[in-house]
């Protein structure tokens, strides 16, 4: 059985991205999303709420 050689650390990569960096790069693609897929987007969102809200009702419903 092979054993795990201890992480070089040299050998991970380096990402000089901050949050801040990820969070613009995430509202630039937003933006630039076409009317479609900002559809796309909102139906997507509607649905995970419906799921929630679904979730949370037989939650408690469990409960009584």
């Amino acid at each position: 059985m092979a054993s795990n050689p201890k992480p070089n650390k040299e050998a991970e990569p380096f990402w000089p991205v901050t949050f801040a960096d990820v969070e613009e790069a995430q509202l630039k693609t937003w933006l630039k999303a076409t009317p479609a897929q900002r559809l796309a987007w909102a139906e997507e969102i509607l649905e995970l709420a419906r799921m929630a809200e679904v979730a949370r009702a037989q939650a408690a419903e469990k409960a009584r």
